[in-house]
Protein backbone atom coordinates (compact mmCIF):
# COMPACT_ATOMS: atom_id res chain seq x y z
CA UNK A 1 0.00 0.00 0.00
CA UNK A 2 0.87 3.49 -0.59
CA UNK A 3 1.04 6.29 2.11
CA UNK A 4 0.20 9.82 2.31
CA UNK A 5 1.93 11.08 5.81
CA UNK A 6 4.63 13.09 7.33
CA UNK A 7 7.85 11.39 8.16
CA UNK A 8 9.50 10.85 11.26
CA UNK A 9 11.95 13.42 10.40
CA UNK A 10 9.20 16.00 9.90
CA UNK A 11 7.50 15.20 13.25
CA UNK A 12 11.24 14.94 14.70
CA UNK A 13 12.16 19.01 13.64
CA UNK A 14 8.11 19.67 14.68
CA UNK A 15 8.65 18.09 18.02
CA UNK A 16 12.21 19.64 18.31
CA UNK A 17 10.94 23.12 17.21
CA UNK A 18 7.95 23.23 19.61
CA UNK A 19 9.79 22.49 22.47
CA UNK A 20 12.66 25.22 21.47
CA UNK A 21 9.53 27.69 21.86
CA UNK A 22 7.81 26.03 25.03
CA UNK A 23 9.97 25.09 27.45
CA UNK A 24 12.03 28.46 27.66
CA UNK A 25 8.97 30.30 27.93
CA UNK A 26 7.66 28.12 30.68
CA UNK A 27 10.77 28.24 32.37
CA UNK A 28 10.81 31.88 32.12
CA UNK A 29 7.28 32.02 33.65
CA UNK A 30 8.37 29.89 36.59
CA UNK A 31 11.78 32.26 36.62
CA UNK A 32 8.92 34.98 37.44
CA UNK A 33 7.01 32.82 39.84
CA UNK A 34 10.12 31.81 42.06
CA UNK A 35 13.30 34.02 41.64
CA UNK A 36 11.71 37.57 40.91
CA UNK A 37 8.30 37.84 42.55
CA UNK A 38 7.63 41.57 42.49
CA UNK A 39 3.59 41.23 43.15
CA UNK A 40 0.71 39.05 43.51
CA UNK A 41 -0.24 39.58 40.03
CA UNK A 42 3.16 38.59 38.43
CA UNK A 43 3.14 35.52 40.17
CA UNK A 44 -0.22 34.83 38.85
CA UNK A 45 0.66 35.48 35.83
CA UNK A 46 3.61 33.73 35.83
CA UNK A 47 1.77 29.99 37.28
CA UNK A 48 -0.98 30.80 34.42
CA UNK A 49 2.19 31.16 31.79
CA UNK A 50 4.31 28.02 32.93
CA UNK A 51 1.18 25.83 33.19
CA UNK A 52 -0.39 26.85 29.43
CA UNK A 53 3.34 26.79 27.86
CA UNK A 54 4.18 23.32 29.86
CA UNK A 55 0.86 22.24 28.29
CA UNK A 56 1.47 22.90 25.02
CA UNK A 57 4.63 21.04 25.03
CA UNK A 58 2.80 17.79 26.73
CA UNK A 59 0.00 17.78 23.90
CA UNK A 60 2.34 18.41 21.27
CA UNK A 61 4.57 15.72 22.20
CA UNK A 62 1.72 13.23 23.34
CA UNK A 63 0.44 13.99 19.86
CA UNK A 64 3.22 12.93 17.89
CA UNK A 65 4.94 10.70 19.90
CA UNK A 66 2.28 8.59 21.55
CA UNK A 67 -1.05 8.79 19.82
CA UNK A 68 0.69 9.70 16.43
CA UNK A 69 0.37 11.91 13.40
CA UNK A 70 -2.95 11.16 11.46
CA UNK A 71 -1.99 9.25 7.60
CA UNK A 72 -3.74 7.80 4.52
CA UNK A 73 -2.75 4.24 2.88
CA UNK A 74 -4.11 3.00 -0.29
CA UNK A 75 -4.18 0.94 -2.92
CA UNK A 76 -6.33 -0.10 -6.30
CA UNK A 77 -8.97 -1.17 -4.36
CA UNK A 78 -9.14 0.91 -1.05
CA UNK A 79 -7.99 3.94 1.18
CA UNK A 80 -7.26 3.58 4.54
CA UNK A 81 -7.68 6.64 7.05
CA UNK A 82 -5.35 6.53 10.32
CA UNK A 83 -6.33 8.92 12.46
CA UNK A 84 -3.84 7.66 15.44
CA UNK A 85 -1.84 4.73 15.22
CA UNK A 86 -4.09 2.36 16.95
CA UNK A 87 -6.99 3.69 15.25
CA UNK A 88 -7.92 2.75 11.14
CA UNK A 89 -11.08 3.23 8.93
CA UNK A 90 -11.31 1.51 5.20
CA UNK A 91 -13.30 2.69 2.99
CA UNK A 92 -13.44 0.60 -0.94
CA UNK A 93 -12.70 3.95 -3.27
CA UNK A 94 -15.94 3.46 -5.02
CA UNK A 95 -18.21 3.88 -1.61
CA UNK A 96 -16.36 7.25 -0.88
CA UNK A 97 -18.65 9.22 -2.63
CA UNK A 98 -21.21 7.57 0.27
CA UNK A 99 -19.39 7.74 3.25
CA UNK A 100 -17.49 11.46 2.27
CA UNK A 101 -19.99 13.96 2.71
CA UNK A 102 -17.39 16.15 0.78
CA UNK A 103 -13.56 16.94 0.07
CA UNK A 104 -12.54 20.25 0.45
CA UNK A 105 -9.16 22.17 -0.45
CA UNK A 106 -7.90 24.45 2.25
CA UNK A 107 -5.49 26.60 0.98
CA UNK A 108 -2.97 26.50 3.76
CA UNK A 109 -3.38 23.16 5.33
CA UNK A 110 -4.24 20.63 2.15
CA UNK A 111 -7.23 18.94 1.79
CA UNK A 112 -9.88 17.87 4.44
CA UNK A 113 -12.39 14.90 3.88
CA UNK A 114 -15.32 14.79 6.41
CA UNK A 115 -17.52 12.11 6.82
CA UNK A 116 -20.67 11.28 8.87
CA UNK A 117 -21.04 10.18 12.50
CA UNK A 118 -24.52 10.42 12.24
CA UNK A 119 -27.77 12.13 12.18
CA UNK A 120 -27.16 14.84 14.57
CA UNK A 121 -23.49 14.90 15.35
CA UNK A 122 -20.72 17.03 13.59
CA UNK A 123 -18.85 15.22 10.87
CA UNK A 124 -15.38 14.00 11.08
CA UNK A 125 -12.70 15.88 9.75
CA UNK A 126 -10.02 14.01 8.34
CA UNK A 127 -6.77 16.24 7.43
CA UNK A 128 -3.83 15.12 4.52
CA UNK A 129 -1.40 17.84 4.47
CA UNK A 130 0.27 19.54 1.74
CA UNK A 131 3.74 18.78 2.89
CA UNK A 132 2.63 14.96 3.73
CA UNK A 133 5.43 12.77 1.56
CA UNK A 134 3.04 10.82 -1.23
CA UNK A 135 0.62 13.85 -1.56
CA UNK A 136 1.01 14.67 -5.13
CA UNK A 137 0.64 10.93 -5.94
CA UNK A 138 -2.35 10.87 -3.68
CA UNK A 139 -4.32 13.66 -5.50
CA UNK A 140 -3.02 11.59 -9.06
CA UNK A 141 -5.16 8.33 -7.65
CA UNK A 142 -7.74 10.73 -7.06
CA UNK A 143 -7.37 12.07 -10.48
CA UNK A 144 -7.68 8.74 -11.94
CA UNK A 145 -10.48 7.78 -10.09
CA UNK A 146 -12.86 10.80 -11.07
CA UNK A 147 -12.85 12.52 -7.42
CA UNK A 148 -10.63 15.57 -8.08
CA UNK A 149 -14.17 17.01 -9.76
CA UNK A 150 -15.61 16.91 -6.51
CA UNK A 151 -13.43 18.66 -4.30
CA UNK A 152 -14.44 21.92 -3.13
CA UNK A 153 -12.22 25.14 -3.31
CA UNK A 154 -13.92 27.72 -1.11
CA UNK A 155 -17.31 26.70 -1.56
CA UNK A 156 -17.06 26.02 -5.27
CA UNK A 157 -16.32 23.07 -7.22
CA UNK A 158 -12.29 22.29 -8.08
CA UNK A 159 -12.77 21.66 -11.99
Amino acid sequence: MKRCGSSAVAQGIGLFLMGAITLPAGGFSLWLVFVQPENRTETIWGIIGAILFFAAFAYCAHRALIRGVPYVQYDEEKLVFHPSKREERAIRWDELREYALRIRIVPWLGLVFSFSRGKGKRPYEFPIYWSHQGFGEFCRQLKKRNLWREIEYFGKIWE
